[in-house]
């Protein structure tokens, strides 16, 4: 959940009001709000606070990638020696 943040003496809100529909997706109401902003830094920071709602909604509608399964681990060793017989005359 996201939260706006302002003081009375820098922001006024002047309006609001809502509208719902039917979607097929069900019942939809859109929330409108009107704010009259006296200092240049109180726009900043709720245009700001805005745009964070903004990217933390499409961030949380991309799909996210799986976390790699964890594959047994191995050690980087050398291959053991083969162990070829020895076949030359005299040898054991």
């Amino acid at each position: 959940m996201t939260t706006l943040f302002w003081t009375p003496d820098e922001v006024e809100l002047k309006t609001f009001s809502s509208s719902s529909k039917k979607t097929a997706k069900g019942l939809e109401t859109l929330i409108k709000i009107e704010l009259s902003v006296k200092d240049t830094f109180a726009i900043a920071s709720l245009l700001r606070q805005l745009d964070d709602a903004s990217r933390k909604q499409e961030d949380a509608k991309k799909p996210h990638p799986k976390p790699p399964t964890k594959k047994s681990e191995r050690l980087a060793l050398p291959a053991p020696l083969l162990r070829i017989a020895d076949h030359r005359e005299g040898s054991k």
